[in-house]
């Protein structure tokens, strides 16, 4: 017979722990807001001299490097060649690199990853489009930190996630909710959303909410967290229901416009996997602006994919034509064919008045 000696430590009851992966989530106001703490938690653990952004960006992930004191370069995303393609120059010691998957596809030549991985001090991802690409949970990344803003998706009030890829973050996050951003925002949906019912006929009331609300995001954003009922619905969100619609809507209103001379799209394509957060068209500077006017005429809303700020400064002449091109078509899972239809109709209907 063997005797076998065991510890004496306790089995069962009470956890004591929780079993954690090796990255870690928090959960911000809004992307800004959540970049800006990465940015800490960069500063916090590395001797970071300067960042190279993507020339084709919003002024919104510029700020936050302005706001830490990082120095920005630029590399050129430019369209040539009926793709869009990256130009990316050589590292520079203790740089940040920072990229972004375009509009919901995951087509960018000219960025290879792990030459990205192995020149530069530390990899920053912003997934804000690029979050519901097929299997994105699953994939091998190369990036030290990713982020994404939901609510361009959906109609959330306001909620990102930062997402730190090896180990925990450094940083403390302090407890914030905007109640101000909070409630003039809800207050603005609501009155859109009685809008859209019929309930009042002037859309003045919450096209100044929207605007207020972004007004104060845009100066005060660092530290906020979302609002609890925010975490609820994001957690509930109907994630198969959005990928299904925005790729069914896009695939039909591409189809329709592939061959229509006076545009081009920025994405031939749609790859399996891809969910489009729009379907960003380039037009000649000339008529862009006419072609947005005619829709808004015709009450159909196309934002440009971002207007040039004064922190875009230093951007080549090639990284900027781009901004002056590109129209934003809408995709988004509240309509359905027979709203692609009539927004594509109204599109050959301007070229056939225009050319």
């Amino acid at each position: 017979m063997v005797t076998v000696f065991y510890s004496m430590r306790e089995i069962g009851s009470e956890f004591w722990k929780m079993d954690q992966s090796n990255l870690e989530r928090k959960f911000f106001l809004s992307g800004r807001t959540a970049l800006d703490y990465i940015l800490r938690d960069i500063i916090a653990e590395h001797k970071i001299e300067s960042a190279l952004l993507p020339s084709f960006c919003c002024h919104t992930m510029i700020e936050p490097f302005h706001r830490n004191s990082i120095p920005v370069r630029f590399y050129d995303v430019y369209y040539a060649q009926g793709r869009l393609q990256a130009d990316i120059p050589k590292a520079k010691r203790r740089e940040i690199f920072f990229k972004i998957r375009y509009f919901g596809y995951s087509q960018l030549e000219g960025l290879n990853d792990k030459i990205v991985r192995n020149a530069w001090e530390c990899v920053v991802e912003d997934c804000t489009h690029s979050w519901l690409l097929a299997d994105m949970d699953k994939e091998e990344t190369n990036d030290d930190y990713r982020f994404v803003s939901y609510r361009k998706w959906t109609g959330l009030l306001g909620i990102a996630m930062a997402e730190k890829q090896t180990g925990r973050f450094v940083v403390g996050q302090e407890y914030r909710i905007n109640m101000e951003y909070e409630t003039i925002r809800r207050d603005a949906q609501q009155k859109k959303k009685d809008y859209i019912a019929g309930k009042i006929a002037d859309k003045t009331g919450y096209l100044k909410g929207f605007a207020r609300a972004e007004k104060l995001l845009e100066g005060d954003y660092r530290d906020y967290c979302p609002a609890l009922d925010t975490v609820h619905a994001l957690m509930n969100l109907d994630i198969n229901h959005i990928r299904q619609k925005r790729k069914e809507n896009a695939d039909y209103l591409m189809s329709r416009l592939r061959d229509l001379e006076g545009i081009r799209l920025m994405f031939p394509v749609r790859r399996e996997g891809n969910v489009p957060l729009c379907v960003p068209i380039l037009v000649h500077p000339d008529v862009r602006d006419r072609l947005r006017r005619y829709l808004i005429s015709k009450e159909i809303y196309c934002p440009v994919h971002w207007p040039v700020t004064e922190i875009h400064a230093g951007i080549s002449d090639r990284a900027g034509v781009i901004y002056d091109q590109e129209l934003s078509l809408i995709c988004d899972q509240r309509y359905g064919l027979e709203d692609m239809e009539r927004e594509a109709c109204e599109i050959h209907n301007f070229f056939g008045d225009a050319l």
